[in-house]
């Protein structure tokens, strides 16, 4: 066992200041169990000993708690503890499409609704089902970005979902290859047995071929990627929108002048969910909530196999819950004598 704040030992040198209040009373007991015989003095010695014992433990065990013990032993893989997800959202031009439905939280809402809007409010949520699993968040484009390191701070990355402007961010081109090698540098970083990728994206890649993501892909199968389709398969253009302006004030155009379309390319996402052991879910088809409620148990049902093949780890387990309740339970009793 070892401390990781040995500094508050010196709290123990508090001990004989508590024991005065303890040994006074005692006294003053002995003065008027003597009155009543011996039978009452034993009993009245015997309390008094018992009182200071629960003192003594009772500042013991708290000053322990703060000195934070550990101890060194083997743990296997556990999914709250071990779990990390990577996150990613596709922040290129063509998620400014507004070619998907509002999710039943946004009814109501006067705002048009584009595909980041979509996947930003799935990535909230998906957040907020964890159950103390480390997750991370990157945005992707040409390149991938990694924005929020994996941490159980589920608010946190909440906060940054919520808080981003995605609309700002987008640029021309999308490279799943460089989203996949994002969250796998996430997840590796993180040095945990297991874990899982999430993108949410319309499937457009500007930079490779199928062929090159499904080889990609087929070379990290310990990590499965779970690939969520936003847009439809009919043509969109990409409306230009301006801050504090109503309406729409155009529409992107290439070096040609030629007006943008884009549309969900559901093959590469289907074919990098498939080689990794993932899943593939199309927004259209699968409400954002149904959507939330099924990730977190896939994420856990993929990785269980891995789980049970993780080697057992040397870790340190922290005992200050158990040093605390210790010292609760003997300050109950010293105040039950």
């Amino acid at each position: 066992m070892d401390f990781a704040e040995p500094r508050f030992f010196w709290l123990l040198l508090l001990v004989p200041c508590l024991l005065i209040p303890t040994l006074g009373a005692g006294r003053h007991a002995m003065l008027l169990a003597n009155a009543f015989g011996r039978q009452a003095a034993v009993s009245v010695r015997r309390r008094t000993i018992a009182g200071i014992f629960a003192v003594v433990l009772a500042t013991l065990s708290l000053v322990t708690a703060l000195a934070s013990p550990r101890v060194l032993t083997y743990l296997g893989a556990d999914p709250q503890r071990d779990l990390v997800v990577a996150v990613g959202i596709d922040v290129s031009k063509s998620m400014l499409a507004e070619d998907v439905s509002a999710p039943e939280s946004f009814s109501g809402s006067a705002v048009p609704i584009n595909r980041l809007d979509v996947s930003a409010h799935l990535a909230e949520e998906l957040f907020g089902e964890l159950t103390g699993e480390r997750a991370g968040l990157f945005f992707f484009a040409k390149n991938g970005i990694e924005v929020t390191a994996p941490t159980r701070d589920q608010g946190f990355l909440r906060y940054m979902v919520r808080h981003t402007n995605l609309a700002e961010l987008t640029e021309s081109g999308s490279n799943l290859a460089a989203a996949l090698e994002t969250g796998r540098d996430m997840i590796e970083s993180a040095e945990s047995p297991v874990g899982g990728i999430v993108l949410i994206s319309d499937g457009e890649d500007t930079e490779n071929r199928i062929s090159e993501l499904r080889e990609l892909a087929a070379t990290g199968q310990r990590i499965p990627v779970f690939t969520v389709g936003i847009g439809r398969a009919e043509d969109a253009y990409l409306p230009i929108r301006r801050p504090g302006l109503p309406g729409i004030q155009g529409f992107y155009t290439d070096s040609s002048g030629d007006y943008l379309q884009t549309r969900l390319e559901e093959r590469s996402l289907r074919e990098i969910a498939e080689a990794t052991g993932g899943g593939y879910w199309r927004y259209e088809e699968t409400s954002a909530e149904e959507l939330i409620r099924i990730l977190p148990g896939r994420l856990a049902a993929v990785n269980a196999e891995h789980l049970q093949k993780a080697p057992r780890k040397l870790q340190r387990v922290e005992l200050s819950p158990l040093f605390l309740v210790f010292g609760l339970l003997f300050y109950l009793g010293y105040r039950l004598l």
